[in-house]
This record gives structure tokens, C-alpha cells and sequence, in this order.
């Protein structure tokens, strides 16, 4: 019997020596560094050579045709500094940051840097510092500087708001919600580079030699020199004083006559309109009739459908002191009081003992070849005027002096139709029924005061361009997303619930798959 031994086969199991696990992690971390100076070279391309396009037809980041145009035109750097507390108004601080960095990405010329206040305190102070603005410590303004000028836009300015009174209950102060209607960032913005890289060769001129305010006077409490250094520093606009012995020069782009009590002579009467006629800007403040005004400015100021009689409106409702006057309201349609009520409904001026200063003729009834002449700001209906003066006092004359809501300053522009432009353009007058307001005293007494000034002084200084042509104010749209009970409830359970609740099925599974 034959016997066979069955050969017993053993597997060598495979193992690795040091060589070859060395040789497995030299090629792994090559392949890792390999993969790594891929992905650096990319991004290196692809940040100096790239192309952007927008994926959906909204305008909230695309820039106007315009804009870009004027960008075209920049040889030197422009600096913007957005100066902006994002807890304030969230959705205009990302319109205008948005703004601003498409405005870099278009052009190289352009840098721009962003400032929290409340986060960054100590950089806050050395900017305000720097630009002397101490004063808007508490405010988000937008900062442009090129050549060595600089234009400050405050965020009020760059939009246009609707003011809703919440409900109240009680005996609660009133309260109210802004709503932003449309961004006018990119415009304002776009003038204000425009008109720094094309500076306006002109000056603005005091008048003097009638008794007005010095804008030279700096410890005096009624000087302008306060109003003064705000053109030199802030608005990088030079000025001096002008007597009218020689005619108004050719190179004044804004006239100020702030106070002028002494009479002007009939040719220096027919020298200001004639200056006004051939599309001057000015920025007339009237003096108190306690003081005394034999100027004859209220002569001119007839010629150009206003009317500013010689009286003192009081207004007992709205006077700390019963010789000044808080005013109770402010026309909303008008782009220089327009940027006032953006931050509240309840902001206020404070006047010295004003003068009425309202159209002429009744708003409305203008036609384009006469100046349209606007009300700015209001007294309450509970004001009334005086007339009268015993030893220095104003007395009402209830024969001749009325009571009800009285204008205290109002805006005229004449030229801004085809046909009708005069030779230096549209011709822009500011008058206010005060001098005392924006004098070194006052100006910032409330900031209303002077912040009024600088919307006044940008609104007149303006210059039309067909460069601008075609630019408008984007609207900012606002969607609401309307659910029954019955739907709220459903989302509440799929985000609640459902959602999560698969995440954990499908990690027990796997969990248990591996096990």
C-alpha cells in the first residue's frame, strides 16, 4: 500500500523595510509639496489675471457707465477712507463698502481703507485729528481725498430714506424706523473724484464793507472763522475778502455776504445782480433787526422772488431762551435739508432772533423762465412776527404782523432748463434769515448748525457736467417672505427635525457598517 505525503506550503507574509517605507513617504510628501506649488501657482494667476463678470442683472455691485468714465480719466491715486460704525445702518455701510471695492477693482488708482469707530477708537481719533473733524466724533462720513484736497460726504447724504413712526403705547416718546428707498453713493462719490481731479480753479469770496461778519476774527464770538477754516481744511476751497470798489472778480465761484447791515450802494446793488444774472452762486445770511439792516440787500432779494421783510419771528413752543428759535420743521423734498432729516425727523436748527425769509410768490406758481425759489426750513403754527422795536425791544403790531408757520430760509435756482443757462451756469442763492447761527458761537451749537452750512456750500458749489449725465439713484429693494402658520410650521420641524435627524441616521449607519 502506497503512501503520499501531502506537501505543506507556507505564505510568506509580506512585510516593509525601512528603505522602502522611506521611499513611499519621500514620494508622498513630493506629491503633497507637488500639490501645494499647484495650487499657489494657480491662485497667483488667477489673482493677476482674471476676468469678472456678475451672475445676476441686479445694480447693487455693477458700476454705471458713467462712473466708469470718470475713472478713465484718473493719472493720479485718489484715496477713499470710509469712516462708518456698520451697527448704525448696516445696510448703507455694505452698499457703500461694496461701492468702493469695485471702484478699486476698476481702476489702480484708487485705495481705500475702512474705519469702526467703535472698534478701532484710537485710529478713529488720529483720523479726525488729522482732518479736523473733532466735532463729527459721533457721525459716518465717507472721506476723498486726491491732490492733496479732500471731499467729505456724510452717510446721510448717500441716501434717500422714508421715516416710519412705530406704534406707540402709552405715554411712550414717539419712535421711528428708517427705511433706506435708494443709494446714491456711486454718484456723490464719482462727483467727488471728479471734482477733486478737476479742481475748480475759482475762490470764495466774503463780501465786506458793510458791516458783516470777519471771517478773519478767530477769538471773537461772532466771527466766521470757524465757517472759514471749514472751506480752507475740510472743503480744500480757497477764500478771501472782497470790498466791491473794483466789481466782483471772475474767478469767484461763491459769493458769502453774512451779516451785511450797511448800506450797499445802488452800483453795488446792480453789480450783485448782475453777478447773480450771469450764473453767480450765493450764500446770503441776513442780519437780526435788532442790530439794525439799512443794507438794501432785501431790495435785491425781491428781484429774485424772495421775500424778507424786516421783522422778528418768535416762536415760543420751540425757544430755550425766548430770543432764539428751534426750528419745528424741514422741507424733505430739498436736497440740502433732505441729508438733514436722513439721520431723524426731529432734527433741529437753532436761529438768533431770524427774519421770514419765503417765496414771494406762492409756491407752485413759478414758471421756468422766473427763479424757483424752495423753503428750507419752519417755524411751528403757534410762531408770530414782530415789527416794532421800543428801546431795542421787539413788539408785535397785531395790525400788521400775522402768526401761523413762517419760512426761515429758502433755496432759488434759475437756468436749470434747455435754453435758459446763463454764462456761468445755473444761477444757486442760499438765504437764511440769521447770521448769528454759523458764527464762531453757534456753529456748532447744535451740529445742525453747521452741517447745514456744508450741505448749503456743496449744494451752491455744485457744477453741472454732461460727464454726469445719465447717472441715477439706485433703489434698494426690499423682499418680504410671507408664510401661513401653517408653512412656518412646516420649516420650523424641517430645519428643527428633519434635517438634523438625517445627518444622525445616516451617521449611525456608516458607524455601524464600519463596525
Amino acid at each position: 500500500m502506497e503512501m503520499k505525503s501531502e506537501a505543506k506550503t507556507e505564505v510568506a507574509t509580506p512585510t516593509f523595510g525601512k528603505r522602502p517605507r522611506l521611499k513611499a513617504g519621500t514620494y508622498l510628501i513630493i506629491g503633497i509639496s507637488s500639490l501645494l506649488a499647484l495650487v499657489l501657482m494657480i491662485n497667483y494667476l488667477s489673482s493677476q489675471y482674471y476676468t469678472r463678470f456678475f451672475l445676476e442683472q441686479s445694480r447693487s455691485e455693477k458700476l454705471f457707465a458713467q462712473t466708469v468714465r470718470i475713472l478713465e480719466t484718473l493719472t493720479n491715486q485718489v484715496s477713499i477712507m470710509v469712516f462708518f460704525d456698520p451697527e448704525e445702518d448696516e445696510t448703507l455701510y455694505h452698499l457703500v463698502t461694496s461701492l468702493v471695492r469695485e471702484l478699486a477693482h476698476a481702476t489702480p488708482y484708487i485705495t481705500y481703507r475702512f474705519v469702526n469707530p467703535a472698534r478701532q477708537p484710537a485710529e478713529a481719533e488720529r483720523i479726525l485729528a488729522n482732518y479736523k473733524l473733532s466735532s463729527l466724533k459721533h457721525r459716518n462720513f465717507v472721506v476723498v481725498e486726491a491732490n492733496g484736497r479732500t471731499k467729505l460726504l456724510f452717510a446721510n447724504e448717500l441716501g434717500e430714506y422714508k421715516i416710519d413712526i412705530l406704534p406707540q403705547t402709552g405715554n411712550a416718546a414717539a419712535q421711528y424706523r428708517r427705511k433706506l428707498l435708494t443709494f446714491r453713493g456711486e454718484q456723490l462719490i464719482a462727483e467727488a473724484i471728479f471734482s477733486l481731479t478737476h479742481p475748480i480753479s475759482g475762490k470764495v469770496y466774503f463780501l465786506q464793507g458793510h458791516g458783516e461778519h470777519d471771517p478773519e476774527l478767530i477769538e471773537h464770538p461772532h466771527g466766521y472763522s470757524k465757517l472759514a477754516e471749514m472751506l480752507s481744511q475740510a472743503l480744500n476751497i480757497a477764500w478771501q475778502k472782497l470790498w466791491l470798489t473794483s466789481g466782483i472778480p471772475s474767478d469767484c465761484s461763491l459769493l458769502i455776504i453774512a451779516g451785511a447791515r450797511l448800506p450797499l450802494s445802488s452800483t453795488e446793488i446792480e453789480q450783485l445782480d448782475t453777478y447773480l444774472k450771469n450764473g453767480g452762486r450765493a450764500l446770503i445770511f441776513l442780519p437780526p433787526i435788532a442790530i439794525g439792516d439799512d443794507s438794501r440787500i432785501d431790495s435785491l432779494l425781491i428781484r429774485w422772488g424772495i421775500n424778507a421783510p424786516k421783522k422778528i419771528v418768535f416762536d415760543p413752543q420751540f425757544s430755550p431762551t425766548g430770543s432764539d428759535v428751534l426750528t419745528a420743521g424741514l422741507n424733505g423734498e430739498h436736497q440740502i435739508t433732505r441729508a438733514l432729516l436722513a439721520d431723524t425727523p426731529d432734527i433741529k436748527l437753532r436761529l438768533v432772533l431770524p427774519r421770514p425769509v419765503q417765496p414771494l410768490f406762492r409756491t407752485g406758481t413759478s414758471t421756468p423762465d422766473k427763479p424757483q425759489v424752495v423753503p428750507l426750513l419752519f417755524t411751528s403754527e403757534q410762531a408770530y412776527e414782530a415789527s416794532t422795536l421800543r428801546a431795542g425791544v421787539p413788539e408785535r403790531n397785531p395790525l400788521q404782523d400775522r402768526q401761523g408757520r413762517f419760512s426761515l430760509a429758502v433755496a432759488v435756482e434759475y437756468g436749470a432748463v434747455k435754453g435758459i443757462t446763463a454764462e456761468r451756469g445755473v444761477t444757486r442763492i442760499v438765504v437764511v434769515g440769521d447770521s448769528l447761527f454759523v458764527d464762531n458761537e453757534l456753529i456748532d451749537s447744535p451740529p445742525a448748525n453747521r452741517q447745514f452750512a456744508w450741505l448749503a456750500i456743496n449744494w451752491l458749489l455744485i457744477r453741472p457736467s454732461t460727464i454726469f449725465q445719465g447717472t441715477w439713484a439706485m433703489p434698494v429693494k426690499e423682499y418680504t417672505l410671507l408664510l401661513t402658520p401653517a408653512q412656518q410650521n412646516t420649516l420650523k420641524w424641517l430645519f428643527l427635525v428633519i434635517v438634523p435627524g438625517v445627518f444622525v441616521v445616516m451617521g449611525s449607519i456608516i458607524s455601524w457598517w464600519r463596525r
